[in-house]
């Protein structure tokens, strides 16, 4: 139901290498730039030098990363990972609606034990949701400035 069903050559490819993948580009970056990103946009989550390097380590032995050691690590993402990033979509889309459903179903499960609770619970868990709704709403703007500079166009393969 997780993030852990995304699989790469068979292998699974867990939610920390995902985003590490998602926030790489063709482009080299220093390893530090790419931690300080990470760093602030997440509320939750700090990256540590620990899990990120054996983790760049693992995305290069899949062929998704290329390292490259100068004075500092950099990091790019390869066509392959590309490739693989565009097929996501509709996995990431079944996992949110999964979510969605397994917290429907705790919420629904927690009335019995505390309607009050949950009625503030929904209430406020709205208001986050009208959060998201409005960062979703600004990515897709980003989104569609850069598919029209770039003179993007969805090709549907068979």
């Amino acid at each position: 139901m997780w993030l852990n069903n995304i699989r790469y050559q068979h292998k699974p490819l867990s939610p920390i290498e995902l985003l590490v993948l998602l926030n790489t580009t063709t482009d080299y970056k220093d390893v530090s730039k790419l931690m300080q990103e990470l760093s602030e946009t997440f509320q939750y989550w700090r990256p540590e030098r620990g899990t990120i390097y054996p983790l760049l380590r693992r995305l290069q032995a899949q062929n998704l990363l290329e390292l490259q050691k100068t004075d500092k690590l950099r990091v790019r993402r390869t066509a392959d990972a590309n490739q693989f990033i565009a097929t996501l979509f509709e996995s990431l889309l079944d996992q949110i609606k999964a979510n969605h459903e397994y917290y429907q179903a705790i919420i629904h499960g927690l009335i019995e034990v505390d309607p009050i609770g949950v009625i503030h619970f929904i209430q406020d868990y709205e208001k986050e949701l009208g959060k998201h709704l409005r960062i979703l709403h600004d990515l897709q703007k980003e989104a569609e400035v850069v598919a029209q500079q770039e003179n993007w166009h969805r090709v549907e393969l068979e």
